[in-house]
């Protein structure tokens, strides 16, 4: 059994006890980005059948917000299970960012420093530029997500307190989510295996500069 770590994205320093949540400057480089390990749990029997589960970060955040409403921190369950949306997002684009062969442009991307909130249109097209999934069309499902983002901002910037039923909601959304990306995440790394077999990358769509220009113009989003 291997636990999880997390480095600095920069410049590979090791970043112990952090909390997800609450990412601090790293203290040899002062950046904020993050790349992390993964959890690696293997069972065998007698007859030498082995069995691996891949547990990622995002998901271990999905079973501590979990844990959470049974103990009925409802509030601070939305919030953690929106860290986890956020983290996935994260890797999500950075696995497509490398798919297309392009980690200096996600470098510069993830230096504008805007979040990885995908409930915000602009993030979310261009995410959806760089994987291919229209995942705004799966519905009911994107309008669930897209109220559950909603209330952790007002969890976190107003205050507001929530109950069991809204929490058990976000967490079904966020647990969507972290699975979806996952799974998008996995046919994005099988596409760069492809391409590096081939030689070539797959060509890098227009509309995702497009995106990507609209951030920076309109500003730093919520």
């Amino acid at each position: 059994m291997a636990g999880e770590s997390s480095v600095c994205g920069e410049c590979g320093e090791p970043i112990i006890g952090e909390d997800p949540a609450q990412r601090k400057p790293c203290p040899k480089c002062g950046s904020t980005s993050r790349k992390f390990g993964l959890s690696l749990h293997v069972t065998s029997s007698s007859s030498v059948t082995v069995q691996a589960e891949v547990v990622t970060y995002p998901q271990r955040l999905i079973a501590m917000a979990r844990s959470l409403i049974d103990e009925g921190q409802f509030s601070f369950a939305v919030v953690v299970a929106h860290t986890a949306c956020e983290i996935a997002t994260e890797r999500s684009l950075y696995e497509a960012f490398a798919a297309k062969g392009l980690q200096d442009l996600q470098d510069w991307v993830q230096s504008l420093n805007y979040g990885y909130n995908l409930a915000n249109d602009r993030i979310r097209r261009l995410y959806t530029a760089l994987t291919g999934d229209e995942i705004q069309k799966e519905q009911p499902f994107w309008s669930k997500f897209k109220k559950s983002a909603d209330r952790r901002n007002r969890i976190v910037h107003k205050g507001v307190i929530v109950e069991k039923p809204d929490a058990e909601e976000s967490y079904k959304a966020a647990d969507e989510l972290v699975a979806r990306l996952k799974k998008y995440a996995r046919l994005t790394y099988l596409a760069q295996c492809q391409s590096f077999s081939e030689r070539s990358y797959a060509p890098w769509p227009v509309h995702a500069f497009m995106c990507i220009a609209e951030i920076k113009t309109f500003g730093k989003v919520p």
